[in-house]
């Protein structure tokens, strides 16, 4: 008995974590998605090919566009955690802030404006 109890409660525990923090989640799987999809044969994306070589990986983390935004948004991502923290909001609250937060970004700035718009974004441009 006291084993299921101990599941429930970090079952709750996970649950309860990734309804705030969901969206910051979703970027993370987009940026995996950059990370490994392989864009080399631009006329050739299906199925899709795997880089596992790394080369990919150090043309987007070097990249001032993709730090541009990942950096503020990890920055942002810690204080929404500490002032909801400090400030005991609700889940809703957090959540609507991680939202808003991740949105601005990684998925307006990151993906809509540096991929689409102007597509300079390395990789997610060729994705897009």
């Amino acid at each position: 008995r006291k084993q299921r109890g101990s599941r429930t409660r970090f079952g709750n525990i996970v649950g309860a974590m990734l309804r705030v923090w969901w969206p910051a989640l979703f970027a993370l799987a987009t940026i995996c998605l950059m990370v490994f999809i392989d864009v080399s044969p631009p006329e050739a994306l299906f199925p899709p090919q795997l880089d596992l070589t790394g080369a990919q990986a150090r043309r987007i983390f070097s990249s001032p566009w993709f730090l541009g935004v990942t950096i503020p948004a990890v920055a942002g991502l810690l204080w929404v955690r500490s002032f909801a923290r400090s400030n005991d909001l609700k889940a809703e609250e957090t959540r609507s802030m991680v939202w808003w937060m991740v949105n601005l970004f990684w998925f307006h700035l990151g993906c809509d404006v540096f991929s689409g718009l102007i597509q300079v974004q390395p990789v997610l441009t060729e994705l897009y």
